[in-house]
């Protein structure tokens, strides 16, 4: 079967079905033998060098390979002289003036070099005697992926853990949303710059074991493979009311080398955090979701958080006085100045055994929801593939939050004007905050 794959494709890279014609099948002129073809033309038909140029008129930045005899070696529709007319579109212009002879213009699919007449119709490197150009497809792809993405000059190398990820431009970031002064502000007004975290996790997103290393990228939200194997597994304990998670502890784990994934998103938003997702090798162990929450915090110079976690109750307990100091010395956080207020999604109030305080941070479950369906498809793959996955589908959700976030906060907008700004903040530190 791979023979046959493999000999259907160096026949298509030959003459294929040109061996059954004779000559030029487009005009079909004694004499003319098909000997060019087009790469990106559709059928790759063989053609003379008139039917060629003539079908390319409109289209100059098509690739161009030409039979030399024993294989098909690159041309360019310069050297089957081509010249393009611009500013008249199927027509003649009145009063040619000529460019120069090698024009070179910066295209999709790379450069190509034309004799043209000058126009405005391209965007020169230079106004005075032009001689290279960049069509206007090829600028709007650069903006595009210029706002889009960020990357180094230096390439993968040089760009840093988790500097892709799209970040949520609602939640404070200081130097880039909040005033020089945010430090000094009232009491009053410190909840505006607070940052709310929803922890959870997934146990959907299973990965099988891998015999062949394959480390991702880790340029975005999933931690590196060396972060992943960082730090052993501890055992978590749990109130009565939640074992479900127990149950997630051993089952389905033969196999896997992940039976799910943490991670931590902005709990008013639903925006992932940069670094914030790592494997879990067996259940919801304290180790690996420490690891995650201090990789996504760690650089915070903000002075107030809340944490929002379904085993808040658990998780809380011992994280200060053993937990934290185990932590690489990277990931230590200084707390001392830092006011942090834990607290569990209401909807899990049921399961514990005491009340507790509590807030509405689901967003992170519904997050789940988008990211669930590649579960199947990225059980099978290796670890780097998974990761890499995991990585494009978040920052795809991230990046239709932030086109999108106009639309969602201007519908709470008649609820903010009904509730002023003190109002608003003794409403705060009555149910969130000071709640028991």
């Amino acid at each position: 079967m791979c023979n046959s794959f493999l000999d259907s494709m160096l026949w298509g890279d030959g003459w294929g079905y040109a061996l059954e014609t004779l000559g030029c099948p487009d005009c079909e002129a004694p004499g003319q033998s098909g000997t060019i073809r087009c790469e990106e033309c559709f059928g790759g038909a063989l053609l003379c060098p008139s039917c060629l140029i003539r079908q390319h008129q409109n289209l100059p930045f098509h690739q161009i390979k030409v039979w030399n005899g024993q294989s098909f070696d690159n041309t360019t529709l310069k050297d089957l002289s081509l010249i393009i007319q611009l500013s008249h579109p199927n027509a003649l212009c009145p009063n040619p003036k000529a460019g120069p002879m090698s024009f070179v213009i910066f295209h999709m699919n790379g450069l190509h070099v034309l004799n043209q007449l000058l126009c405005s119709c391209w965007f020169p490197a230079t106004v005075l005697q032009p001689q290279t150009c960049m069509t206007f497809q090829l600028l709007h792809h650069f903006h595009s992926q210029t706002l889009q993405v960020s990357t180094s000059p230096d390439g993968v190398s040089g760009t840093q853990s988790g500097e892709l990820a799209i970040l949520c431009p609602a939640c404070p970031h200081p130097t880039v949303n909040l005033p020089n002064d945010w430090k000094n502000v009232p009491a009053s007004s410190q909840y505006l710059y607070k940052v709310f975290l929803a922890i959870d996790a997934n146990f959907h997103q299973k990965n099988a074991l891998s015999p062949l290393p394959d480390p991702g990228l880790g340029t975005a939200f999933v931690l590196s493979h060396a972060a992943q194997k960082d730090m052993s597994p501890h055992t978590i304990l749990m109130c009565s009311g939640l074992s479900a998670l127990d149950h997630a502890n051993m089952k389905d784990s033969k196999g896997l080398q992940a039976t799910g994934v943490g991670a931590v998103v902005c709990a008013c938003h639903g925006f992932l955090h940069p670094l914030s997702i790592r494997d879990l090798q067996k259940g919801e162990c304290y180790c690996n979701m420490d690891y995650l929450v201090f990789s996504s915090i760690c650089k915070n110079e903000l002075h107030q958080l809340l944490f929002s976690y379904n085993i808040m109750c658990q998780w809380w307990k011992n994280l200060w006085s053993h937990r934290h100091d185990k932590l690489p010395s990277n990931l230590q956080f200084n707390h001392e100045n830092v006011h942090m207020d834990h607290v569990i999604p209401k909807f899990h109030l049921h399961a514990h055994m005491k009340d507790f305080r509590h807030t509405d941070r689901e967003v992170i479950e519904r997050n789940w929801s988008a990211v669930n369906p590649a579960a199947n498809s990225m059980k099978k793959m290796s670890e780097g593939s998974c990761h890499d996955t995991l990585d494009d589908i978040w920052e795809d959700l991230n990046y239709r939050k932030v086109i999108t976030m106009g639309k969602y906060l201007s519908l709470f907008l008649p609820i903010a004007f009904l509730y002023p700004n003190d109002i608003y903040s003794r409403r705060f530190t009555k149910e969130v905050v000071s709640c028991d």
